[in-house]
């Protein structure tokens, strides 16, 4: 990577939009080229047309834990949101995979979010792979809530928000584009 300056994408948009779904195929396009991969996704599991669960998925692998489940009233746990209860041993994974992020070509931190930004827990590693530089191009997926916050850590970074109405294979593309591997 000597001699390269790595690309910074922030992929954004409303709960819902695609975000996953949008890095699901810039993994898939970039392994398809070739390129080395690493990070994390963190697809939903929907039950009955409701989401019920996250999942932790490498994306270098593609091996997957369940990362967090539909938080019920009562229920307690070393980290939580207002609406996930989180599984530690899960989140400790995904931290080592984020941790461990070495050169690459693409590095994907689906999603820095609320445990992030406000309670400095979840994929912090994510955060500082970012940081470390070590890949061409550097996806980091956050909510339009804390796009602010983000763009303080990364101001050179591209925002690309996710738009419903194209493919995620063609916005992936887009994405892509911006780098010459």
């Amino acid at each position: 990577m000597v001699g390269t300056v790595p690309k910074i994408v922030i992929i954004t948009g409303a709960s819902g939009q695609g975000k996953t779904r949008l890095c699901q195929a810039l993994v898939n396009l970039a392994k398809a080229q070739g390129l080395a991969v690493k990070g994390i996704l963190s697809p939903a599991v929907f039950t009955a047309g409701e989401k019920t669960a996250i999942l932790a998925e490498d994306a270098s692998t593609g091996k997957q834990r369940e990362l967090a489940r539909v938080r019920q009233a009562g229920s307690e746990g070393e980290i939580q949101t207002g609406h996930w209860t989180f599984d530690p041993g899960s989140m400790a994974w995904g931290s080592r995979i984020l941790a461990e992020a070495g050169e690459c070509s693409l590095l994907v931190v689906d999603e820095l979010g609320p445990l992030e930004f406000t309670q400095h827990k979840g994929w912090v590693e994510g955060i500082q792979a970012i940081n470390r530089r070590q890949y061409r191009l550097g996806a980091a997926v956050v909510r339009p809530a804390l796009l602010e916050q983000a763009l303080v850590l990364w101001p050179e970074a591209t925002v690309f928000t996710v738009d419903r109405s194209k493919a995620a294979e063609d916005q992936a593309g887009e994405i892509l584009s911006l780098v010459d591997f």
